[in-house]
């Protein structure tokens, strides 16, 4: 997978991990740029990702060209600067799940044991929906505490003036305190 993402022109959260580290024990590296352009996608790693770009001893800069969207926005905000392009986009601040709803036409047939009945929720029913949404608040509600602290303002200015999962642009989101400057 590592070299599909490397050919297209991405890179995989493990060879980020790695490439990062490399950059922050090398005493020749005084500083570390992350350029992003992302929509994000997938956000398992990337708590613990930003957590690792938070603890840097060196100054971590991340520009944002393009977007800097959901789970890209999370390693974003835990840089020491934010600097965007005039065009960039941050934010998408939140959880999304996605679900199959039971397949009856399928013929298919599965049977979860009596012990564990939530462990497939049927998302056809309010029940169901109810506790994928409770895994998508608790998951936001950490997304959102790190973006605060890590920028450091209350939840509360995150969860009124970050977008409420919408993208915000260049000097706008400068001024709300999303990045630290057009550049």
């Amino acid at each position: 997978a590592n070299l599909f993402t490397q050919v297209s022109g991405a890179t995989s959260l493990d060879v980020l991990a790695t490439d990062f580290q490399t950059a922050a024990d090398d005493p020749a590296v005084k500083a570390i740029v992350l350029a992003i352009d992302s929509p994000g996608g997938q956000a398992s790693g990337i708590a613990e990702f930003a957590a690792l770009v938070r603890a840097a001893t060196k100054p971590v800069t991340a520009y944002v060209d393009g977007a800097a969207a959901s789970a890209a926005y999370w390693i974003a905000a835990a840089a020491d600067t934010i600097v965007t392009s005039k065009t960039g986009e941050l934010g998408s601040i939140g959880a999304v799940f996605s679900v199959r709803a039971p397949d009856k036409a399928s013929g298919t047939i599965e049977i979860v044991s009596s012990q564990s009945p939530k462990k497939r929720a049927d998302v056809s029913t309010d029940e169901g929906r109810g506790l994928i949404q409770a895994r998508a608040d608790k998951f936001a509600e950490i997304f959102i505490a790190d973006v605060a602290a890590f920028r450091g303002v209350s939840v509360d200015k995150v969860l009124a003036d970050f977008g409420q999962g919408d993208m915000r642009m260049g000097a706008d989101a400068v001024a709300l305190g999303m990045a630290d400057s057009v550049g």
